[in-house]
């Protein structure tokens, strides 16, 4: 009995753990501004998956990424990593952009959400 208690609370744990990708709660002129940058920069790979890139909602291709933590996903779009570069080809996009455009080429949150 003790040892199911256990593994209850140890998967309970792991289940809560915040080493998911969380993406933050943005107002409609933020998205806007961010979308906007999105088509300039993160568009020219992602939306045919040029260069390895996981394209816009391919949740398949973007769910080994979400298993990762925000702060991950972030330290790879800002430092690059294989094939993408650093930025993303977007040098004006600021934190907060990169995790609302993050958040929606996953399938994480819509363009109009």
């Amino acid at each position: 009995m003790r040892l199911i208690l256990l593994i209850s609370t140890i998967l309970l744990i792991s289940a809560c753990s915040s080493e998911h990708a969380e993406f933050p709660t943005v107002s409609t002129s933020e998205r806007q501004a961010a979308m906007e940058k999105w088509s300039r920069s993160c568009a020219l790979c992602h939306v045919d998956g040029n260069a390895g890139a996981p394209k816009v909602g391919d949740k398949v291709a973007w769910q080994p990424r979400l298993q990762q933590s925000s702060e991950t996903l972030l330290d790879h779009t800002i430092n690059g990593l294989g094939k993408m570069p650093p930025l993303g080809y977007c040098m004006d996009c600021s934190e907060q952009d990169f995790l609302v455009l993050t958040a929606f080429m996953s399938g994480q949150v819509s363009q109009h959400d």
